[in-house]
């Protein structure tokens, strides 16, 4: 098998592993909506899937789409730089806010580790908010010139920052 086509393999079931990791940490967060008791557990299998799944699946897209959008001649175009720099961005806030805040949360008892766990929830709802305009992108492809799609990413990623800011905040006057 050339290298070229075992590069391309591994981008696409990397792509495949996240969005389906994504996907099933999006129904963990919406079902820890609706209970509290399934917080902890959304907390649990959250951190688990950020870091048996979502982080080095998404770490694997990146090298491996980096790679072959240099190959190919396309890593300056809008798609390639805006995934790259969104999955960057979600990659980090991964290591530095969910990971740690699931760690806090875990260590805590009774009502103190409830809370810790909906803040922990919250920074993957911020990453999820990041990752999925970033699989939008890998599939849609917008050049340039196609500011109209660009822009309507940019703003559905406003819109999603937005109102999981209004959830958070009317979730936390709730407690």
């Amino acid at each position: 098998m050339e290298p070229i086509l075992f590069l391309a393999l591994a981008h696409v079931l990397g792509v495949l592993l996240w969005s389906g990791a994504a996907l099933r940490l999006g129904l963990r967060l919406a079902a820890a909506r609706r209970d509290e008791a399934a917080v902890l557990r959304a907390v649990r299998e959250g951190a688990r899937l950020d870091r048996r799944a979502l982080r080095p699946s998404l770490l694997a897209v990146l090298i491996s789409g980096g790679v072959l959008a240099a190959t190919e001649g396309v890593a300056v175009e809008a798609w390639a730089l805006l995934a790259a720099a969104l999955g960057s961005l979600a990659l980090a806030l991964g290591r530095a806010g969910f990971q740690p805040a699931c760690a806090r949360a875990l260590r805590r008892d009774g009502e103190a580790a409830l809370m810790a766990g909906r803040r922990a929830l919250r920074h993957a709802r911020r990453g999820l908010a990041l990752q999925v305009p970033t699989i939008l992108l890998l599939l849609l492809r917008p050049g340039w010139g196609g500011i109209a799609i660009l822009g309507g990413l940019l703003a559905c990623l406003a819109l999603a920052a937005a109102l999981l800011t209004s959830l958070d905040d009317g979730a936390a006057r709730a407690a």
